[in-house]
């Protein structure tokens, strides 16, 4: 595994599609681990003093561009973990925060997510975590300035959550959402990741440009949506 990252999202939820849910302290140890699969989202709760970590296993069927995620409902502070399925930590989000992310290219196999209230969050926290992945790149951009154009549809009944990835330091693409004309967002984040969250007023086929802003490279676009 290579390039693993964190980064802190706030305000972001939940990126993928389905649901399942696991009951309290059912998951608060490895060997307990709850398991879910690519595309689907899970819901927990972890609370301080009691009840404060827990577990769950995602299988990635090859090599390729992997993003796990949390999103807190309420305003504290919990990290998320990546182990190995060895139990090596391979990557951490600590950033004093309710959200965060961990991502980059991995091998295939069985990887385990920690959900972990930091020490003094007192009070419950409810969550959402989930991961996405996929084994080729999305496209390609040449140059500084060059854009291409990706098509997507939404339903107005659903919240959908985009991410952009992109693996060279210099190499800076951007991500905007339109609607016909009309320009709905925008990340134009420096670093290697963009996200937009949205929440269709209208179902229909949403234009979803990415352009350089610096540079050429191959990039990464994973999409999910659950239901409001």
């Amino acid at each position: 595994m290579v390039g693993l990252k964190w980064l802190s999202l706030a305000a972001l939820a939940v990126l993928l599609v389905g649901s399942v849910a696991f009951a309290s302290g059912s998951n608060d140890y490895r060997s307990g681990a709850g398991s879910f699969s690519l595309g689907q989202v899970t819901s927990g709760t972890v609370s301080y003093p009691s009840d404060t970590v827990d577990w769950y296993k995602v299988y990635v069927p090859d090599s390729g561009m992997f993003v796990a995620f949390m999103d807190g409902y309420q305003e504290r502070d919990i990290d998320l973990y990546l182990y190995s399925n060895s139990g090596d930590l391979l990557a951490r989000s600590t950033n004093s925060s309710e959200d965060g992310v961990v991502y980059g290219r991995v091998a295939g196999g069985w990887y385990y997510l920690k959900v972990k209230v930091a020490f003094g969050s007192s009070g419950s926290v409810d969550y959402a975590i989930g991961a996405l992945f996929t084994d080729h790149s999305t496209g390609y951009l040449r140059a500084t300035k060059d854009i291409n154009l990706h098509t997507l549809y939404m339903s107005q009944s659903r919240v959908y959550w985009i991410f952009l990835v992109d693996r060279d330091g210099f190499f800076d693409p951007d991500l905007f959402l339109f609607y016909g004309d009309d320009n709905l967002a925008s990340s134009r984040s420096e670093g290697d990741l963009d996200v937009i969250k949205w929440y269709p007023h209208f179902s229909g086929t949403y234009q979803v440009p990415v352009g350089s802003a610096q540079g050429n490279g191959y990039y990464y676009v994973l999409v999910g949506s659950k239901a409001r």
